[in-house]
């Protein structure tokens, strides 16, 4: 997987050098994300961070260098408001069908891994492309065969 991500930025020409340790708690930098408004400049300004520096997300001037770019207090990241809309987003997620990152959400249809941008870009085109095909629509409605 680790070689893949190297090789997917390299083919994309994406700026990318894997985190020093992996996988790491993600809890501060989604408090931070929440923190910052969860804008799409705070999304990128995380990630470029994390995923573009080869920095150890454990060491937390990370996250405090991180929020002190966003202007956020990194003390603000403990407060139980922030913590609470986590636990929240998290639920809601998980009642929606979010099972792993990146999860792409359009309207009510979730696309699932970098490998599935490109059918969300012909889903953004042409919405009945998901409803145009028979296979496609049997195995959306599969039934769950095991459980963990």
């Amino acid at each position: 997987t680790y070689r893949w991500c190297a090789w997917h930025a390299r083919e994309h020409g994406l700026a990318f050098r894997m985190p020093a340790v992996h996988p790491f708690n993600p809890l501060p930098y989604l408090r931070l994300a929440i923190a910052a408004g969860s804008t799409a400049e705070a999304i990128d300004r995380i990630f470029d961070g994390l995923w573009s520096t080869g920095v150890d997300p454990q060491d937390p001037s990370v996250v405090q260098t991180l929020a002190q770019a966003l202007d956020i207090d990194p003390a603000q990241l403990a407060a139980p408001e922030i913590k609470q809309q986590l636990r929240v987003e998290t639920e809601n997620a998980c009642a929606r069908g979010v099972f792993g990152v990146p999860t792409l959400a359009i309207g009510n249809e979730l696309f699932w891994g970098a490998d599935a941008m490109p059918m969300a870009a012909q889903y953004l085109a042409d919405p009945a492309t998901l409803d145009d095909d028979a296979e496609i629509q049997r195995v959306s409605e599969l039934p769950v065969g095991a459980m963990r």
